[in-house]
């Protein structure tokens, strides 16, 4: 891989001063369906931990596609972070960089 590719990658990530993760089909190191992980994402909503669907659609286009593309950044400090999900890498790169 050039640098030229990695670079014009890295001008598609969102601005982060701490760290940014990027993680694929990660319910599958479980042998989870994304159905199931959704479920036990919604329950770490209690704390504060879980990650944001880019929207409903992203989600039925994930559990159909058995796809699943997690982003969590701290975009400003190491304290304060976000974390969204989706079907593909071009929807969540596209969601987190037109909301922050």
């Amino acid at each position: 891989m050039s640098n030229k590719t990695i670079n014009e990658f890295e001008k598609l990530l969102p601005k982060h001063k701490a760290s940014l993760t990027i993680t694929h089909n990660d319910h599958k190191d479980y042998y989870d369906s994304i159905d199931d992980w959704a479920k036990k994402n919604d329950k770490a909503e209690l704390f504060g931990c879980n990650y944001e669907w880019v929207s409903e659609e992203e989600k039925q286009r994930a559990i159909e596609l058995d796809s699943l593309w997690t982003m969590q950044a701290y975009p400003h400090t190491p304290i304060g972070f976000y974390s969204y999900c989706a079907s593909s890498l071009e929807a969540l790169i596209n969601y987190v960089n037109e909301e922050h």
